[in-house]
């Protein structure tokens, strides 16, 4: 327990600014069984003074000259510098995770989440693009069955509906009254041409390169007329980066390996489907420029998160303590990318596609 008892003194040179919020945090890291001194100085140089005079050990800053004296003291006196509150509420909690061969796709809080409406969005452009006359269709990566459920609506019961999922947690959670199955999508197990429509909704992004070309070939033969695909439109993968507290590496928080293009996916079934229809839903892709988004991850240390984030590489889950951090850095990021967005125009997050065999 003396390990996790941390002492940590806050740089601030803007008492009014900065306190309020500081406060809350310091009472939930008190609750965590962490001694907190705040301090906070009138002047830089009182505070340059003051703080070799003082051994803690842990500092963290929000305004950027105290996060500047941070990083010397990182690099002369070896003092760690915190630049996230969750560094240091993180380790006890990864400490104590019992079980490191837990998957992402079987967490509950994966799959224990409301819809959200660009998820709503995106099912209804699903549907609409599903051809007249289908009357057997597989949904591959179905998740809780959400699609499913819409799907059923519209189609009543002239349609024959099987889902499939590699998470049994997600299969557990369906609603819908038809056939479930789990299994991996390079492991399905049916025949050439068994359905009339296949569907395949936020799955591609997640396979490898090898993985994901042995899913399209067998797509293609379980497939006797149409195939839906649906995946994110021209992501932004570096925006949705976390870097793991214990292993140090970093990595999408939805696992996601690969972004999609209009181009590409027109290409994504040539020659045996051909693209018939397009269409881009979902909500607002998120902008955030590429260099002001390096700083923000690697200077001012602030990274996106979730409260299922699970590091692939070492298996640590990283638990979302509610924190929201922004320092001085941070924020100029933020501010400077909505002026430069305003520029850029927007975009759909999702693109859905309609493919058939001629």
């Amino acid at each position: 327990m003396k390990s996790f008892l941390k002492r940590v003194i806050f740089l601030s040179r803007n008492k009014s600014r900065y306190k309020k919020n500081f406060l809350g945090e310091m009472e939930i890291l008190e609750k965590n069984g962490y001694a907190v001194t705040l301090k906070e100085y009138g002047s830089f140089f009182e505070l340059c003074h003051q703080i070799f005079a003082i051994d803690h050990c842990y500092y963290h800053a929000h305004d950027f000259l105290a996060m500047a004296l941070g990083t010397v003291l990182r690099i002369f006196r070896k003092y760690i510098f915190i630049k996230d509150y969750h560094q240091l509420l993180l380790p006890p909690i990864i400490s104590n995770t019992a079980d490191r061969k837990i998957n992402f796709y079987e967490q509950p809080e994966t799959w224990g989440v409301s819809l959200a409406e660009r998820d709503e969005n995106r099912f209804e452009k699903i549907v609409e693009l599903v051809p007249e006359g289908v009357k057997n269709i597989l949904d591959i990566g179905c998740g809780t069955g959400e699609l499913v459920l819409r799907l059923q609506r519209k189609m009543k019961s002239r349609t024959h509906i099987v889902e499939v999922d590699r998470s049994a947690t997600a299969l557990s959670k369906c609603n819908a009254d038809v056939g479930k199955i789990s299994a991996d999508i390079n492991a399905l197990p049916f025949k050439d041409k068994t359905f009339d429509l296949v569907i395949c909704a936020e799955v591609l992004e997640h396979l490898s390169t090898t993985a994901m070309r042995d899913a399209i070939n067998k797509i293609k033969k379980i497939s006797s007329k149409y195939v839906i695909i649906g995946v994110p439109n021209n992501e932004n993968l570096a925006f949705s980066m976390y870097k793991c507290y214990e292993c140090g590496n970093k990595f999408h928080i939805n696992l996601h390996k690969r972004s999609f293009k209009l181009g590409k996916m027109k290409k994504l079934f040539f020659p045996e489907l051909n693209l018939k229809k397009y269409v881009f839903g979902g909500a607002e892709r998120v902008y955030y420029n590429n260099i002001l988004l390096w700083v923000k991850q690697n200077i001012a240390g602030v990274w996106l998160r979730k409260i299922n984030t699970l590091c692939p590489f070492c298996g640590a889950q990283q638990k979302f303590q509610g924190l929201k951090e922004r320092n001085a850095i941070s924020w100029r990021c933020d501010t400077w990318n909505k002026r430069i967005r305003q520029r850029t125009g927007s975009q759909q997050s999702h693109i859905m596609a309609l493919y058939a065999k001629d």
